[in-house]
């Protein structure tokens, strides 16, 4: 992935397992970094096919979560069909899990 030199000193140092690829001059990113890469630098350009596939499947899930969270910004309370005694945020949070194989939620109370 290629990066400016204002993310290569702000963003790249926050973000787990980025590494410089000397030779070529880009950046390396772990396939678990790409959503907290996508979050914090949104203008990130991949070098290869492969790659791009990867960041365009994680921009789709970051725009449904976004769109979850703006169902319950704009509705106030959610309801699900399947089930009506979750609250809206659990509800929402439902959703998103559905999107991907593995998901971690911390709502437990004192979690914040």
């Amino acid at each position: 992935m290629y990066v400016t030199s204002t993310e290569r000193v702000s963003y790249l140092p926050f973000i787990y397992g980025v590494k410089l690829d000397a030779a070529s001059g880009a950046w390396c990113v772990p396939v678990g970094a790409l959503l907290p890469l996508l979050v914090i630098v949104p203008t990130v350009k991949s070098v290869d096919s492969k790659t791009k596939k990867l960041v365009d499947s994680a921009r789709q899930i970051l725009d449904s979560v976004e769109e979850q969270k703006n169902i319950i910004k704009d509705k106030g309370k959610v309801t699900s069909k399947d089930f009506p005694f979750l609250m809206s945020h659990q509800v929402v949070c439902n959703n998103i899990a559905k999107l991907r194989p593995r998901y971690a939620f911390f709502l437990d109370t004192g979690t914040r």
